[in-house]
C-alpha cells in the first residue's frame, strides 16, 4: 500500500519501487483531491493516515528534523508501536533514530554481523494478529 502526498492523477512512480510493483502486488491511496500536487505538508498530513492503516511502524532514518521523525512522532502520540533501527555507528541521515529511542520507541537492534534483528518486530506481530483471531472469535460468538 503507498499512500499518496498527492492526488492519485499526480504520483510520481520512484525508479527504486517500480520494479517491484505490478498490478497484482501494490495500491495506491491518497486522501487528497485527484488533481493535488505534492506539497511538503500534504506529506507531513498522511501520516495519520498512514498510522491508521498500520499496525506498527519501522523507522530506518530519521533526520533531525522531516518527515520520518514527525511519522515516528505521530506514531508515539497514538500510542502506535514504534520499531526504529538502533544503529552502532548511526549515519548522518539517521540522527533523529536516537531521539525516537529516547521517547520510547522500541529498538530494532544489530547481529553480531550488523543485520537488524527483527526478532522482536515479528514477535509484536504474531501477538497482534493473535488478539485481533480473539477479537473476531469474541465477535462471532
Amino acid at each position: 500500500v503507498i499512500v499518496l502526498a498527492e492526488g492519485i492523477l499526480h504520483r510520481a512512480e520512484k525508479p527504486s519501487v517500480r520494479t517491484f510493483e505490478n498490478d497484482e502486488n501494490h495500491l495506491y491511496v491518497s486522501q487528497f483531491p485527484p488533481d493535488c500536487p505534492w506539497f511538503a505538508y500534504n506529506a507531513m498530513r498522511r501520516n495519520e493516515l498512514i498510522l491508521g492503516l498500520s499496525r506498527a511502524m519501522i523507522v530506518i532514518e530519521a533526520g533531525a528534523k522531516g518527515g520520518s521523525l514527525a511519522a515516528g512522532e505521530s506514531s508515539l502520540a497514538y500510542k502506535e508501536p514504534l520499531f526504529v533501527i538502533d544503529y552502532k555507528n548511526e549515519p548522518p541521515t539517521a540522527v533523529g533514530n536516537k531521539a525516537l529511542l529516547r521517547k520510547g520507541a522500541l529498538p530494532i537492534r544489530s547481529s553480531q554481523c550488523g543485520t537488524p534483528s527483527l526478532e522482536r518486530l515479528f514477535h509484536h506481530m504474531e501477538s497482534v494478529r493473535k488478539d485481533n483471531m480473539e477479537v473476531q472469535l469474541q465477535l462471532s460468538l
